[in-house]
């Protein structure tokens, strides 16, 4: 099957709760999560392509084996007890300036941090591995250590696919390859009154305030220069059902209208790492660019199926990604993400689970045993999915080069 890629604009705001309750907070405001979480994404896929096959919601799981076109498309996408052949295979915010093409934006790595000046980034720099130190991980566990005082993770930045493939290289990005989230959207408060939908009245003494997310759009009226934009791709559907290529769609909580437009995916190649680079990498960095659950265990394990190891001089993790065999040394991550939602079918709140948040760095070194070559196991594992079987894309991973000292930090005033 190939795979399209669904591009969603906001006609409005757009609002896509997070993991917390409506009723739970007293008068706090809910956040809004961006990019939304894929099940919210799928759902509306889903919407759109039943919508355009004339399909009747209320008798879709139950219509007689003769239905013909129900049994195709619980087959395609799935019903409430999964997404059938429909699989997500990535989902990132896109950017496009006036007259220029729309450029796909990655999460920042979380190895890569910034020295600030009067509220600009200065100078980038790596973070590098450190000594083995006594925690509550392990007795000598390698941590991430700060190249200088003062520096800045970038966990509300995105970072271009040209600005990525450098740092999978081992090499400083320009400082242009970055975008803020504050220049890409803006925030809005609303604030809501709790209803009784059967008398169609006020509930008294509940009161909400939200807070929901406005894409920036180039709109004549107003000093805006860019279009964001939603993508998703999507694999597994036959073309037969899809709508349209354009048509509009309602996306997150309370149903804000967004248009989507469908496309072909277009591959594009990842800078190949030559030889006299790869020979000079002491081993690999596996980058998330998918939220990665991991079940809840007794010991903290940072990758599925892994263990964990103590050796003389060194805690480590052992396991294997796609039949490599892997030890992994040292994790550079952001906080956990919470995600829950609403169960349509049952009526009531799914599971509130946690998420190792996309932009999360694992080094690793390649045992012996695989007799394979850093630069094959790059191959090998790039764009891969840890979560193999998980249709909502969680665990995908992006690999390139690890260099123990990364000694590589710099200024960085685009010059490069």
């Amino acid at each position: 099957m190939s795979v399209k890629t669904w591009r969603f604009n906001a006609l409005d705001t757009l609002f896509f709760k997070e993991a917390r309750p409506m009723g739970s907070l007293g008068d706090s405001e809910l956040q809004s999560v961006f990019p939304p979480p894929p099940r919210t994404v799928m759902g509306a896929i889903r919407s759109a392509i039943g919508e355009y096959n004339k399909v009747n919601w209320a008798d879709y799981t139950r219509k007689a084996p003769n239905e013909d076109l129900s049994l195709t498309l619980i087959e395609e996408m799935g019903d409430s007890h999964g997404y059938g052949n429909m699989a997500l295979k990535g989902l990132f915010l896109s950017l496009k300036k006036e007259n220029e093409n729309w450029l796909r934006l990655y999460p920042v790595p979380a190895n890569l941090v910034a020295t600030q000046e009067e509220n600009k980034l200065k100078t980038l720099h790596f973070l590098t591995v450190g000594q083995p130190l006594h925690c509550d991980l392990g007795k000598n566990v390698r941590m991430a250590v700060a190249p200088e005082l003062g520096i800045k993770t970038l966990g509300d930045y995105w970072l271009t696919e040209t600005g990525l493939n450098k740092v999978l290289l081992g090499q400083i990005p320009k400082i242009s390859d970055l975008f803020k989230a504050d220049d890409l959207y803006s925030h809005e408060s609303r604030l809501g009154i709790g209803r009784n939908n059967l008398t169609r009245g006020v509930q008294k003494g509940l009161l909400y305030q939200t807070r929901h997310i406005r894409p920036h759009r180039c709109l004549s009226e107003e000093k805006i220069n860019i279009n964001v934009a939603i993508e998703a791709d999507i694999e597994g559907l036959s073309e037969t059902l899809y709508p349209e290529k354009e048509g509009i769609v309602r996306l997150g909580g309370e149903g804000r209208a967004a248009t989507f437009e469908i496309l072909n995916k277009i591959d594009k190649k990842q800078t190949e790492s030559n030889s006299s680079l790869v020979n000079t990498a002491d081993g690999i960095t596996l980058i998330l660019l998918s939220p990665l659950y991991i079940p809840e265990s007794k010991e903290h394990c940072p990758l599925p199926n892994f263990t964990k190891y103590e050796l003389d001089n060194e805690t480590v993790w052992k396991g294997e990604i796609n039949q490599i065999a892997l030890t992994l040394h040292c994790v550079m991550a952001d906080k956990a993400i919470r995600e829950g939602g609403w169960d349509l079918a049952r009526n009531q709140p799914r599971p509130v689970q946690s998420f190792t948040p996309a932009g999360s760095v694992f080094y690793c070194t390649v045992d012996e045993e695989n007799k394979k070559t850093i630069a094959e196991v790059l191959v090998i594992l790039r764009n891969y999915q840890m979560n193999k079987n998980d249709s909502l894309g969680r665990g995908i991973i992006t690999v390139g080069r690890w260099i123990n000292t990364h000694k590589a930090s710099g200024k960085n005033n685009d010059s490069q």
